[in-house]
């Protein structure tokens, strides 16, 4: 990291669904304004694991949800939405939204314990007195969302997993449930830092129609 002249190194880690969903655009613009700059990234499925990078001094920028706890500078870039994936031919396709207690009913494509959406989810449904029938269990919510796509049974991913455009039915949580995206550093004073978050602010969080009636071509497509 170096926050004096057009040079320098930036080390950059993220939640691995959003690489093409949030950093694409601002890196690419990076790599053409400023070639001098050594742009390193580094993916994670656990905030926490993250955060325990950036303390370790393991990358000088987070980008993600947010962590169970940290000393570190954080700032928020918007709120994320959380969907229900399922297939086409699933009855919750015929839907507008599915209240959480109907999870209950179905087959579940969960998380892997070390993916944050893993402990996430455990903890989301426990609140609403709510238990799942889990079927299979996965690390990267695009692989969850493809799989209940093909037919595998109903999952929860964040929209950032659907830039890959799986072939799936998308339907918002009733009610609507979000999550904050924040960039988390240890040096926000640093002037690449500065001048990385600033560009993430000005592209703003992707959004994703989540009443689409799916995602192979029939409703709108994301955006951004």
């Amino acid at each position: 990291m170096s926050g004096k002249g057009s040079g320098g190194r930036l080390r950059i880690a993220c939640a691995e669904t959003m690489t093409a969903w949030l950093l694409v655009s601002v890196l690419r613009r990076w790599r053409t304004r400023w070639p001098d700059v050594r742009l390193d990234l580094l993916e994670f499925t656990s905030a926490d694991r993250m955060v325990e990078h950036l303390m370790a001094d393991g990358a000088d920028l987070v980008a993600g949800p947010e962590p169970t706890a940290t000393s570190a500078h954080m700032e928020a870039l918007g709120r994320e939405e959380m969907v229900v994936v399922t297939s086409p031919g699933h009855p919750f396709a015929d839907r507008e939204s599915i209240p959480v207690p109907d999870l209950a009913r179905v087959p579940f494509v969960h998380y892997d314990p070390e993916n944050g959406m893993g402990v996430w989810i455990d903890q989301f449904v426990a609140a609403r007195q709510t238990s799942l029938t889990v079927v299979l269990r996965t690390r990267s919510p695009r692989t969850a969302a493809q799989l209940a796509g093909a037919g595998m049974g109903v999952t929860i991913v964040p929209v950032s997993a659907l830039a890959g455009r799986p072939s799936a039915v998308v339907r918002r949580l009733e009610p609507r449930v979000h999550r904050d995206i924040l960039a988390i550093t240890m040096v926000p004073s640093d002037a690449l830092v500065r001048r990385f978050i600033a560009d993430l602010r000005r592209r703003g969080l992707p959004t994703v129609d989540t009443a689409a009636r799916d995602r192979s071509g029939e409703g709108p497509a994301a955006r951004g």
